[in-house]
């Protein structure tokens, strides 16, 4: 809602500039109207979505949602046609596409307008998916229509999401699968996949060297035993979820499932499923086609989100929004298995009947619950003390809640325990000197001063330290204080109000006039504009409150 970027379509060409990325901490401790697209990764093409959000809800979130809400329904749809388009099973494809629809797997994906990316990429990449397909089944022009609309949804599936660039190996795999008629020659094979190919190279070339993702590990690859168990516990905790619809919860961001001791019997237990799940999926290549492949694109599609990489979230449910179509076609297809085996010929319809109700239902009342949880940072952040009081994220949540509701006793108990169990955020000492912004200057002073020392770009630090300067009336202090801020963050208005007001207590007008001028150039908001310039003429900005992040 802060960020005008996407409020403006003169602003459109700038998901292509180089300015694109932005660093995380820069969004969170640098304010201003104008974040950029804020994202960490390229990811224009579902950035561009927001324009199109902002134009026909202004800022209402509910257009938000049901923007989003859509994509998700469009995305089932698109799986039922995927599926029946391999398997040719009306049944698995529907009840596959039932389980995509309603599984809480996919609850943090869709319920979380910033996390938009994963729906839109899912979207273009089976949009590719099936028109690869059926553009095997044609010839002539209509081939030739359907393999470059492959082409262009693949070109924006990346563009959305990097965890699409799984895609020339999904469709290689189909191809090993289900061979076309003319064979697995290298020569068709090239043919068909090496326009995939070069439009990967593009992409992965802009990712790495031009745009690069503020958040990657210097040292990307790791394959230490640490590591190892790493992916393969993340691997198990995704598939136990799977089939456990209860287990998936609210994670708490940054969220590791593994500890420091690889030979945890958790970890053996997971790399041993692991193991079993690599066989099963070669074991019934020969028999069961359709379930050997769907649950290898499961393990394709995880892999660039199984941490072989380093990012500093390692698991999250809404990276399993694309492997989620090769789960939920392998669900459906097991579903089917179990219900066969369980009951004689004539009871077989009714089995399966009460399993897929059941499974069904179990999914839509899990996902209810967990939407729910959505609501605000309050009851997001109260689940995740609630399953995971160890983690240190739910409590300074909940302290920056509290914070935003004046209600700094609640705040400070959070905060501190959050410091307790191990925050290194320079917002904990942040948030706990607006706690004391009005009791205890001097107290205040000495968090935000720490907060400084932590993270020396800390802009809204500086400001607060301006302004506790000015009640002590510390005019040069504050000048200090506040010239830093607006070198760190050229567009927080704010701080040009207060060192105006600074300059004009002091008798320096001139530099109040310079500083106006410049406040034209960075500011667009022509009211506060106005606002400096009764500044200029002698009245004092507004009432001196802590402003929380």
């Amino acid at each position: 809602v802060d960020n005008s970027f996407y409020r403006s379509l003169e602003n459109f060409p700038r998901l292509f500039a180089k300015d694109y990325i932005v660093s995380g901490p820069g969004v969170i401790y640098n304010p201003g109207p104008d974040l950029g697209a804020g994202s960490i990764s390229y990811r224009p093409a579902s950035n561009a979505t927001y324009f199109v959000d902002f134009a026909l809800w202004g800022l209402n979130p509910f257009g938000y949602h049901l923007t989003s809400f859509l994509f998700h329904l469009c995305n089932s749809l698109l799986v039922y046609g995927l599926i029946f388009a391999v398997s040719r099973q009306k049944a698995l494809s529907l009840l596959a596409a039932a389980l995509f629809a309603v599984h809480p797997i996919n609850s943090e994906a869709v319920c979380n307008i910033g996390y938009r990316a994963d729906v839109v990429a899912v979207f273009f990449f089976l949009s590719a998916f099936l028109a690869f397909i059926y553009c095997r089944r044609l010839a002539g022009m209509q081939k030739a229509a359907l393999y470059g609309i492959s082409i262009i949804s693949f070109f924006l599936a990346v563009f959305s999401k990097e965890s699409a660039v799984v895609f020339p190996l999904i469709i290689l795999a189909y191809d090993f699968y289900f061979p076309p008629k003319e064979g697995l020659r290298v020569s068709s094979l090239l043919r068909r996949h090496s326009a995939f190919i070069l439009v990967l190279v593009f992409y992965l070339y802009l990712y790495f060297f031009v745009f690069k993702n503020s958040t990657l590990d210097p040292a990307p690859i790791h394959f230490d035993i640490r590591s190892f168990f790493l992916m393969a516990r993340i691997f198990f905790e995704y598939a136990f979820s799977l089939f456990l619809p209860a287990n998936v919860k609210i994670l708490p961001p940054f969220y590791s499932p593994a500890d420091g001791n690889w030979a945890d019997y958790k970890n053996i237990m997971a790399l041993a499923f692991f193991i079993f799940f690599l066989f099963t999926a070669i074991r019934t290549f020969r028999r069961e086609k359709n379930l050997s492949y769907f649950l290898l694109f499961f393990f394709i599609s995880f892999i660039p989100v199984s941490n072989i990489i380093p990012v500093v979230t390692p698991m999250a449910y809404r990276f399993m929004y694309l492997p989620m179509i090769g789960g939920a076609a392998a669900l459906a297809f097991l579903i089917e298995k179990i219900a066969d085996s369980l009951a004689p010929d004539a009871a077989v319809i009714r089995v399966k009947k009460l399993l897929k109700a059941g499974f069904l239902c179990l999914c839509i009342i899990s996902t209810v619950s967990l939407n729910g949880f959505w609501k605000n940072n309050f009851t997001l952040a109260s689940q995740v003390t609630e399953h995971f009081p160890g983690s240190f994220s739910g409590h300074s949540i909940l302290g920056l809640f509290y914070v935003k509701e004046g209600l700094y006793e609640k705040a400070k108990e959070h905060l501190y325990k959050a410091a307790e169990l191990g925050a290194q955020d320079v917002q904990i000492p942040y948030l706990l000197g607006l706690c004391f912004y009005k009791d205890d200057p001097g107290q205040a002073a000495f968090y935000f001063q720490k907060a400084v020392e932590g993270y020396p770009e800390y802009s809204l630090a500086y400001f607060q330290l301006g302004r506790l300067s000015m009640r002590k009336k510390d005019y040069p202090g504050a000048a200090a204080y506040f010239s830093k801020t607006i070198e760190l963050s050229p567009h927080f208005a704010s701080s040009y109000g207060y060192l105006m007001d600074v300059y004009v207590k002091s008798g320096e007008h001139q530099k109040a006039g310079k500083l106006f001028q410049k406040a034209q150039i960075n500011l667009k908001d022509l009211f506060y504009l106005k606002k400096l310039q009764d500044i200029l003429k002698g009245r004092p900005p507004e009432a001196d409150e802590p402003r929380p992040p």
